[in-house]
């Protein structure tokens, strides 16, 4: 049990840590977000904004402004479902391709499905048989990863490896990512952190850790990576976390962003995916860990965040959240 006096001293902390405001607020969304990426879908040089539903697949102008989608897709099958949404031109034609991570309940089975925009509607070009998402490199690059989920509800994870694009088809690369203790491709991503390559990650007790050659540490409060995208695998509760994003400097790296869904009815409610409210925290490393240099309070609970930029030079924070009424919006911050 944590005691009274630390969540005093925490919610003083809270209290003194400035509010960051956004930048813009987007339309009302009439369904509550489980996904969302960022990529060039036409080729036209600017970002578009992909937001996934449990079973749609939704384009829209960034910064979403409108609640008009450009395109849309459904996703078939019954009772299937999207867990996880990313985006990167991996083909090399000029336009983002769309990776929608899937659980399928009636076959019982995790896959990826890889659309493109054509003539403006969304087209399957391929299905793969495990889960894709993007973490940063060391460089600040992103990177795609792919993990399958195997029938074990004990350790149902297998290796996570990069997702490579060879002779017309997309696979699972030969070396394996290297994530150190994080064991699950939703929750971790890596940076550079004092001259040594470095896991960040999210416990099971929702603390963000990192762990390095030289360095160990993690935060003394959770809720990070908190969500209402679950799926009961046997015995197991896989989560999808909202991601993790940095940016970069000329000094190499800058600056951390995470969000935390703080769970309904004082923290009761977590178990049952029920959130409160959400907030988009910057942390900036100081040597020894990471401290909180500002937060932004967020209407519902988030479930995606991305780093844009519109503008060559002129990073953007994005963040998807959804509301108690099952109503989206995407927000953007200035870093």
């Amino acid at each position: 049990m944590v005691s009274p006096l630390f969540l005093l001293a925490a919610s003083l902390a809270a209290a003194q840590t400035p509010e960051h405001r956004p930048k813009t607020r987007g339309a009302a969304l009439s369904y509550a977000v489980n996904g969302m990426a960022l990529g060039d879908f036409d080729g036209v040089g600017k970002p578009q904004i992909a937001l996934a539903s449990d079973d749609q697949i939704r384009l829209y102008v960034y910064p979403a402004l409108d609640a008009k989608p450009l395109a849309q897709a459904a996703i078939i099958g019954t009772g299937a479902r999207v867990v996880g949404l990313e985006a990167a031109d991996l083909d090399g034609d000029g336009r983002s391709e769309l990776f929608a991570s899937v659980y399928d309940p009636m076959f019982k089975r995790f896959e990826t499905r890889v659309l493109k925009l054509e003539s403006g509607r969304w087209l399957k070009t391929a299905t793969l048989p495990f889960l894709v998402r993007a973490y940063q490199d060391a460089r600040g690059a992103r990177v795609l990863a792919t993990q399958q989920v195997v029938e074990d509800n004990g350790f149902p994870f297998g290796r996570i490896y990069p997702l490579v694009y060879r002779d017309g088809k997309y696979s699972q690369g030969a070396a394996v990512v290297p994530t150190r203790r994080a064991d699950w491709l939703f929750g971790f991503t890596t940076a550079r952190l004092d001259d040594h390559e470095t896991a960040i990650s999210v416990t099971a007790t929702h603390a963000l850790r990192m762990e390095s050659e030289k360095d160990r540490w993690r935060t003394s409060d959770d809720d990070y990576g908190q969500t209402p995208v679950r799926v009961r695998w046997g015995e197991r509760l896989l989560e999808f976390p909202p991601p993790m994003a940095a940016t970069y400097g000329r000094a190499g790296f800058d600056s951390l962003y995470v969000l935390r869904n703080v769970a309904a009815l004082g923290g009761l409610a977590g178990p049952f995916g029920l959130f409160d409210h959400g907030e988009l925290v910057r942390k900036r490393w100081n040597g020894s860990g990471f401290e909180t240099d500002w937060r932004a309070e967020l209407p519902g609970c988030a479930q995606g965040l991305a780093v844009a930029e519109p503008v060559p030079g002129r990073p953007e924070i994005v963040v998807a959240s959804r509301g108690a009424a099952n109503e989206s919006s995407v927000w953007t911050y200035d870093p």
